[in-house]
């Protein structure tokens, strides 16, 4: 039995059902994909997703989903990620992100010579860590490291806040330390499935879709709007599980793949599960919020992606959603566009999603002269208070193994153990090692 639908819920239940076993999976909610879903957009023939787009070719777990659930060929790479700085008067300089990180075009010599020592200095930490890095915030490392300010400004923030969703301020040093060594050991993996993949359409489509037709195919049970109350244990074993209406399905095992801030209750009977409870409590949510712009002209993107920084908000994502999944406006006049904001405390605080709808076209007439004069025809808001959590300071160790004390029993989701951040590679990896577990069990016993 696997609880939860989301992506860690997902590929638990289809590596399960591709092992031989009768799989459940039961959602609380009446959809699946969790923190992947899609929203109609019925008032300009569009659908939008509550989640980002961006993938890393080195998150190979979510890759061997996606080939298994048929999905592989809806993912495109994209070798051109831009790192765009508005200059004084409105001017854009895009600059590739591995140029920046290599040369600092806009660097003076001695600034290059220090960013070049910086690095150094980071590898040796990134090595040996210091035992302070969880005392930490990123940007206290990068002040003792001596890191340049037109380094952090130019990629190093970006890369922060892009994989974290969360401030330099704000996410631990260890986190970013953690990231950058699972960047260097997945190196390959990026280089040989591509640094960047978007999809080609939905979330629904991407994640959901091949997921539910292999469940069937396997004759597997999919049960919506079904909440768990607890896991049921009989001698220090799975026996199964209570939902919220009082019905009991037994189970010989069952993946609880709920995000943190679900757990509590459902591991009652769980020995130690204080301390799992404590742990999911210090992972306090981040929020991400998406807006989808229908303009009544083109803004003359060059790629599918500008990743753009120093706007309203903290990193700015810009997706031409006709060169990404063909959205064809053409009848109408419409040209689509999603702004995607990460760390998005200020933008998630605003009370209606017209300031946020105004903000965001403020902020691309800053960037794109074609804007000045666009009209906005439509605009969905889709707000994700809950999009991520964050790693700060003091929560080194907090993230839990997908291994628990009890047989039959594993916990998956992007807040467990992985090698990634809180990502959908992260909740991928999760699924692929609480199978593990349970299979092993399953083989011993």
């Amino acid at each position: 039995m696997v609880i939860g639908a989301g992506v860690a819920g997902l590929a638990s239940a289809v590596w399960m059902a591709e092992a031989g076993f009768r799989v459940t999976l039961l959602e609380r909610r009446a959809t699946l994909g969790g923190r992947t879903h899609s929203i109609e957009i019925p008032q300009v023939d569009d659908v939008a997703d509550n989640g980002v787009h961006v993938m890393s070719g080195s998150m190979e777990e979510l890759l061997r989903y996606l080939e298994t659930i048929g999905a592989r060929d809806l993912l495109a790479a994209e070798s051109g990620t831009y790192a765009r700085r508005l200059l004084p008067g409105g001017e854009v300089d895009d600059t590739s992100l591995f140029r920046t990180f290599a040369w600092l075009p806009a660097a003076s010599i001695s600034d290059r010579l220090r960013v070049w020592r910086g690095y150094l200095r980071m590898v040796r930490d990134c090595v040996r860590p210091p035992h302070d890095l969880d005392a930490i915030t990123a940007r206290e490392w990068l002040d003792r490291i001596g890191m340049p300010k037109i380094a952090r400004d130019t990629w190093i923030d970006f890369l922060i806040i892009g994989a974290h969703n969360e401030k330099p301020d704000l996410i631990s040093a260890s986190a970013f330390r953690n990231l950058l060594v699972t960047m260097a050991r997945r190196g390959r993996g990026a280089a040989r499935n591509g640094s960047l993949l978007y999809s080609t359409v939905d979330f629904t489509s991407l994640f959901v879709t091949g997921a539910e037709k292999v469940l069937a195919n396997h004759g597997c049970e999919v049960r919506g709007r079904a909440g768990v109350k607890s896991i049921v244990l009989r001698e220090n074993a799975v026996s199964g599980v209570s939902l919220t209406d009082g019905e009991f399905i037994s189970a010989d095992a069952v993946i609880c793949a709920v995000p943190p801030w679900a757990v509590e209750g459902l591991l009652d009977a769980v020995p130690g599960h204080e301390q799992l409870y404590s742990a999911a409590a210090k992972l306090v949510p981040a929020p991400l919020v998406s807006v989808y712009l229908y303009l009544n002209k083109s803004l003359g993107l060059e790629t599918i992606l500008d990743a753009l920084v120093g706007g309203e908000g903290v990193v700015e994502q810009v997706f031409d959603r006709q060169k990404m999944v063909g959205y064809d406006g053409s009848e109408r006049g419409l040209y689509s566009y999603e702004i995607t904001v990460s760390a998005a405390y200020a933008l998630n605080s605003l009370k209606s999603s017209s300031e946020i709808v105004d903000t965001c076209m403020r902020f691309l007439r800053n960037y794109y002269p074609a804007a000045q004069d666009a009209e906005l025809v439509h605009a969905k808001v889709v707000r994700m208070p809950r999009a991520t959590y964050s790693e700060r300071p003091g929560t080194a160790g907090a993230r839990p193994l997908q291994r628990t004390a009890v047989r039959g029993l594993a916990l998956a989701g992007d807040w467990t153990a992985t090698d990634f951040p809180s990502t959908i590679g992260g909740a991928a990896q999760s699924a692929e090692l609480a199978t593990r577990v349970i299979l092993d069990q399953m083989r011993v016993g």
